[in-house]
């Protein structure tokens, strides 16, 4: 018997318990401290899809890069100085389904462009279609009535 009057097993297993509990407490603790990937994709809202812009302009820089392509193109402002437009495409997955990679986007090419204007950043837009020199277009975002399928 213990000095409390419990036999020892009953003070044994009292220990395992608080010792499992305790155990358990650290290992909750520690998991609810590891990140956790986020699994979801940002929101279309900042493009109004209501209007398309459509200008032509020069490409500057081309970034065929994950999580989506980005392409810079020069255009004339309105007052004759220059303007560097924002343009956001799909994901590289995408445009390599559809048969394109990077190598038809040159900086130096003039393109016609259209696509949904933001409403949150100035020059910056969700390009649809990208009319190359040679008559090519990349349609970067197939749209539809009711939305977009990439």
């Amino acid at each position: 018997m213990s000095a409390g009057g419990e036999p020892k097993i009953i003070s044994r297993l009292t220990s395992m318990k608080t010792t499992l509990k305790l155990s358990s407490a650290v290992v909750a603790a520690m998991a609810a401290a590891l990140p956790i990937p986020a699994s979801s994709h940002h929101s279309m809202s900042e493009y109004d899809r209501s209007v398309v812009s459509e200008f032509e302009g020069q490409v500057t820089r081309v970034s065929w890069r994950n999580p989506h392509i980005l392409l810079y193109v020069t255009t004339a402002d309105g007052s004759g100085g220059e303007v560097e437009w924002e343009l956001e495409g799909s994901a590289v997955s995408a445009q390599t389904r559809r048969g394109f990679d990077a190598s038809p986007i040159q900086v130096g090419d003039q393109v016609r462009v259209a696509g949904w204007p933001s409403t949150r950043r100035p020059q910056h837009m969700q390009v649809n279609h990208v009319l190359l020199p040679d008559g090519a277009e990349l349609l970067s975002w197939i749209a539809s009535p009711r939305g977009c399928r990439d």
